[in-house]
């Protein structure tokens, strides 16, 4: 997959999804964070990279969107939060659901950008988490 056709990807499923955790399976700090999210009811889309075809080149247009190339990569409503310690920081002092609630999108999110548009989907490893 080319490089501008991953990160369409990426902003495609940032923007179509409230919560998006791009994680690895085997990975104690994707688990933690995906754990804090499930125990406070919270509902997101986790895509296992590790378990992408094309999960390498994902995490290079996480790098590029974001900075961060580790997992997990985690944002809300389009607003990036981070990694694992991020989100339990933004989820214990009220910045995650302010982010996930708040009625601007993030920048992530905007589809005023050339490449916030795709139908490009992904293959194995996504999840739906529904509210316990």
């Amino acid at each position: 997959m080319a490089a501008a056709t991953t990160t369409k990807l990426v902003r495609t499923l940032v923007k179509d999804n409230a919560v998006m955790v791009f994680s690895k399976s085997y990975c104690p700090y994707c688990q933690r964070a995906k754990a804090a999210l499930t125990d406070k009811k919270i509902n997101f889309k986790a895509i296992e990279l590790d378990l992408e075809k094309n999960g390498s080149a994902i995490q290079d247009a996480l790098l590029k969107i974001t900075g961060q190339r580790t997992v997990p990569n985690i944002f809300a409503n389009g607003y990036h939060i981070g990694g694992s310690d991020d989100t339990l920081a933004a989820l214990k002092n009220g910045e995650f659901l302010k982010k996930l609630n708040a009625t601007k999108k993030g920048p992530f999110a905007l589809e005023n950008t050339e490449e916030a548009e795709s139908s490009s989907s992904v293959d194995a490893g996504v999840q739906d988490k529904a509210q316990l």
